[in-house]
């Protein structure tokens, strides 16, 4: 949460208040950038120019925004809260695998 509200400029209670847990914040993101993963881009084919050309610029098009600082800074930010999710999660199974129930404490 000190990463978003530090990239959006506002507070973290700002961000609290627009999204009720990181949660349903890191979820956001992720719809999000799926969404814009996913729009066309606005290229008509033009008869006259090389299709080779064409292609290269729709190409350099998402280059540009899968690179843009934004996308990647909120990308590190949504994959970092999965993956340290994860791992919280792995290590009370693991700890939780190991606790004998108290019937067989015995």
């Amino acid at each position: 949460m000190d990463k978003i509200s530090e990239l959006a400029q506002v507070s973290k209670r700002t961000v609290y208040n627009h999204f009720e847990t990181k949660e349903a914040l890191v979820m956001h993101i992720m719809s999000e950038m799926w969404r814009k993963s996913t729009i066309q881009p606005d290229f008509k084919y033009i008869p006259n120019t090389p299709l080779h050309d064409q292609l290269s610029s729709i190409l350099l098009a998402e280059a540009k925004m899968f690179s843009s600082k934004e996308n990647l800074e909120l990308s590190r930010v949504a994959f970092g809260h999965f993956f340290t999710t994860l791992k919280r999660y792995k290590k009370r199974w693991v700890s939780f695998q190991q606790e004998k129930p108290p019937c067989f404490n015995g």
